[in-house]
């Protein structure tokens, strides 16, 4: 992915790139995939595209709109884990989810106000977000409720990543390396 409206895609492995234009979009922020042709890019201004045939074409799906600010807030993070469940995160505590692929997107309750930077699932059911200042949240359900969990610093976590419900990583400001195993603790 890149800054403006270019995706990058390769198809051996990294070796080689090929460069393919979004139309109609400016700086993309988020890229996800749940295989090699299906995938999700998110712009910075709450515009979300699809593409089916590995990013060779790309789909405008509904815009992120936050109706308690009139206004499309920005995102940052964005995540899907089949062809049709997804959760975006961004500004103000924002996180939105879909379970149509992205045509709609309904707001939950983050309880936070701070800017999220990055989201992950790992089913339907398991997901954390991180953002500015250290947050970490965590849901079990969806979420439909999201709870604070302990990181140990203060710093921006900008991007994360789970393979477990009890191994993950996320990364931020300052060289920040923090490792989930049952309890987060942090290196630099």
């Amino acid at each position: 992915m890149g800054t403006f409206n270019h995706v990058l895609r390769s198809d051996d492995g990294g070796r080689t790139w090929t460069t393919h234009a979004v139309p109609d979009v400016h700086w993309l922020v988020a890229v996800t995939f749940i295989n090699p042709l299906q995938g999700w890019v998110a712009s910075i201004g709450g515009q979300i595209l699809r593409t089916v045939d590995g990013g060779r074409r790309w789909e405008h799906m509904a815009m992120v709109w936050d109706p308690t600010q009139g206004a499309l807030p920005r995102v940052n993070g964005l995540a899907f884990i089949d062809h049709a469940h997804g959760w975006a995160s961004g500004e103000r505590g924002m996180i939105a989810s879909t379970s149509d692929a992205g045509t709609y997107w309904t707001f939950q309750n983050s309880s936070v106000t701070t800017e999220l930077t990055a989201i992950t699932f790992l089913n339907r059911h398991e997901g954390w977000a991180v953002g500015e200042g250290g947050i970490i949240l965590k849901t079990d359900d969806g979420g439909m409720n999201w709870t604070k969990q302990a990181g140990g610093t203060a710093y921006h976590l900008w991007n994360l990543t789970f393979v477990s419900p009890s191994h993950g990583w996320a990364v931020g400001s300052q060289g920040t390396i923090l490792h989930h195993a049952d309890t987060p603790s942090m290196r630099k």
